[in-house]
């Protein structure tokens, strides 16, 4: 095979290469963002194979073209084009991120650094390129003369019009305002260069005419416009034009395909009956037993959308479907139209016609009777109906046995099926209740005795009506209160409602039957109130006496002065009593004995040794005492905080014959080593008279408070010793 021919195969290889991952590349894309081209894709091809056969195709295309083109796009890629693309594209990504302008300047400057790093200042062509483009910025902008702010307006006139025509009102009118703002400036200048005598070139005119000269220049010079010419009739004369064409041929040729496939389904669509479904399971098994030991059981099953309205399935939203399962009495019972439980699951997936679903339907425990088998229903529902009984659609249906629990749990699980059907009972009897007015009906009485109570009535309620009241379930009855305000020039009798207090019903009351309820509310919580009514509501319905029922009027106008009067006095005494009791409850309190002030200051100090009476006692170095001390007082002996007490030391001559302290030669003191309290004894040794002069002296050992009160300046008695000083 000679280079010629292997050279067309390649180019022709590459060709059905390029073609093959376009049309791929359609498909895919459409599948993902169409739901016709979903349905048209799926129906024809496997949809994983089609992405993985774009990757593969991409891929080969792409290699293929650089090993043809190597040199090619080698060169293209040490251009300063691509250096100043991808400066363009650190611009576009920094404001797509909203960058900070700093950050946006930074990443600029770094691509800049990096990009054109091999590139001397003066020989940048982007450098060359700003720094003439600031100039004529500057130029333009600072030479100021009169045209280039008309021309600038002339520019926003032209422009409007566009705007204009694409709807852009708000943006017009203020390139209109922008136009008018430069007219002014126009004028301004115009005059002032008038009167000045002042003559300029415009700058703008002149940058405008030699790029005009310029590229006439280039023109005469290169023929640019020649070669363009003839390079375009190349394009769409030759190969180009053949390969384009043959794209367009293809991607027409997808969408008619596609087309007449959606005209066939549509018009079989019309002849099928709407709200069709197949649900089938997935392992032929038609009996399942729930085991005692679990809660749950999986069933495969497969749903199939067949050609039929609608033909779209959504998940999810307004008018989504969703899968309904019911469990029916067995067959043989006689009441297998009786629904134990109902519920229903989402779609795994949206489906369009012709579309399936492999699902794992989880069969929860139901609240049903254990030791029996139960028909299984499953179909689909939309808008709260079954499509099985309003639109005569097949459900998929098999038994199910449900083993005995444990005795463990068999209490707990006859009390969930309890619950679960007085809710469904008490639902279907508000429903009842609700679609006749005259079931609403009651008698309501209250003792007289409680009228005068504060706070507090008991309220007998009575069914006259030919409906059970339901009170467990998400509209029960209700006792109310409301605080009415009745519409003035209004002779019907009607209210408004001020206010509102409901109490539960302990019990569901059957017709005929009634039920005390022990209620307390606040009688005067809208004082304004034209009257206090007591009347049954059907929570979330409607107001019994709205429908025709009598009400109990606890307070009107008429009696509200009496009722008011009656219970101040019931309150005044009940008040009485309590005073009462808070004045034996005071006068049982024990009363505290007063202190004088003398009694706070008492203690008692021994020598724990002989008492040194006329021991000498060197000039230096002191005497050590070991001391007893007692707290006799009636307050504590505080180390710090307000006030401590300290212990102190007073030197007398011998000869003095007072007895104050402003007499002492010396006077010492030393902190007690922790708080004392009333009638505690601690120990302390203290080195005193390390300063003082040789002599004869008496000492006073005494506690003495912070703020200089001695204790027995308040009458106690402090230890004296006498010694002798050399």
């Amino acid at each position: 095979m000679n280079k010629d021919v292997f050279n067309k195969l390649v180019d022709a290889l590459m060709v059905v290469l390029t073609y093959a991952t376009i049309v791929v590349f359609a498909l895919v894309f459409l599948h993902n963002n169409y739901p016709r081209w979903e349905v048209f894709v799926e129906s024809y091809f496997n949809v994983r194979l089609l992405r993985l056969s774009l990757l593969a195709l991409g891929v080969l295309t792409a290699g293929g073209l650089l090993c043809l083109r190597f040199r090619m796009v080698l060169d293209w890629i040490k251009t300063d084009a691509l250096r100043y693309g991808f400066l363009f594209f650190v611009v576009v990504f920094g404001i797509s991120f909203k960058l900070h302008f700093v950050e946006l300047i930074i990443f600029l400057y770094a691509a800049y650094a990096i990009l054109f790093i091999n590139q001397s200042l003066e020989k940048n062509k982007f450098y060359q390129a700003a720094l003439k483009g600031t100039e004529h910025f500057l130029g333009l902008f600072l030479n100021v003369e009169s045209r280039t702010p008309a021309l600038a307006a002339l520019f926003l006139f032209i422009f409007i019009p566009l705007l204009l025509i694409f709807k852009k009102i708000g943006f017009a009118e203020r390139m209109a305002v922008y136009a008018y703002y430069f007219l002014v400036i126009t004028v301004v200048l115009q005059i002032a260069q008038m009167k000045m005598g002042i003559e300029k070139k415009n700058p703008f005119l002149v940058l405008m005419g030699n790029i005009w000269r310029s590229v006439s220049e280039v023109n005469k010079r290169k023929k640019i416009f020649v070669e363009f010419r003839e390079g375009a009739w190349y394009c769409f004369s030759k190969k180009p034009v053949l390969y384009f064409s043959v794209m367009l041929v293809l991607l027409a040729s997808l969408y008619a395909a596609k087309f007449a496939w959606w005209k066939h389904i549509a018009k079989e669509a019309k002849s099928h009956p709407e709200y069709r479904s197949e649900i089938s399971l997935l392992n032929k098994k038609s009996n399942y037993t729930l085991p005692s030991v679990a809660e749950q059981i999986i069933v495969p099953v497969r749903i199939k959308h067949p050609v039929s309205y609608p033909l779209l399935w959504r998940n999810s939203g307004k008018d989504k479907v969703e899968i309904g399962i019911q469990w029916l009495s067995e067959s043989s019972s006689g009441d297998e139209d009786v629904v134990w439980v109902e519920e229903k699951h989402p779609l795994p997936k949206s489906l369009f016609a012709t579309g399936l679903v492999d699902t794992k339907l989880i069969l929860r425990r139901p609240a049903v009777p254990t030791g029996r088998s139960y028909l299984v229903r499953v179909g689909l529902v939309s808008h709260g109906e079954w499509w099985v009984s309003a639109r005569g659609d097949s459900v998929l249906e098999f038994d199910v046995g449900v083993e005995n629990v444990p005795f463990a749990k068999s209490l707990a699980h006859e009390a969930i099926i309890y619950n679960s059907m007085r809710k469904k009972v008490e639902a279907e009897w508000s429903l009842q209740l609700s679609s006749n007015d005259h079931s609403y009906r009651s008698k309501i009485s209250v003792l007289k005795d409680d009228l005068y109570s504060h706070n507090r009535l008991s309220v007998s309620v009575k069914n006259t009506g030919s409906i059970p009241w339901p009170v467990h379930n998400q509209t029960p009855v209700r006792l109310g209160v409301v605080w009415v305000d009745k519409m003035e020039k209004d002779i019907s009798g009607r209210f408004i409602h001020l206010a509102e207090a409901k109490f539960d019903l302990p019990d569901v009351v059957f017709p005929g039957e009634s039920q005390t309820i022990d209620i307390s509310f606040d009688l005067i919580e809208v004082p304004d109130a034209d009257a206090i009514l007591i009347g049954m509501v059907h929570e979330g319905k409607a107001w019994f006496y709205k429908r025709g029922d009598s009400v109990f009027k606890l307070m009107e106008n008429a009696n509200r002065y009496e009722v008011i009067q009656r219970q101040k006095a019931v309150v005044e005494k009940k008040s009485g009593k309590l005073r009462k009791r808070w004045k034996e409850l005071f006068s049982l309190r024990p009363v505290k004995k007063e202190v004088s002030e003398a009694a706070l200051y008492r203690s008692k100090i021994r020598l724990m040794d002989l008492t040194p009476k006329g021991t000498v006692v060197p000039n230096m170095g002191g005497l050590s005492l070991d001391l007893e001390i007692t707290n006799l007082g009636e307050m504590p002996w505080k180390k710090a905080g307000l006030n401590p007490v300290n212990m102190g030391v007073l030197w007398f001559k011998k000869t003095a014959e007072t007895q104050q302290a402003s007499a002492a030669v010396l006077e010492e003191r030393f902190p007690v080593p922790f708080d004392i309290l009333q009638d505690t004894t601690f120990f302390m040794t203290s080195r005193i008279g390390v300063k003082i002069k040789s002599g004869k002296y008496e000492i006073w050992i005494s506690p003495v408070t912070e703020n200089g009160i001695w204790f027995f300046e308040k009458g106690d008695h402090p230890l004296k010793l006498y010694l002798e000083v050399e």
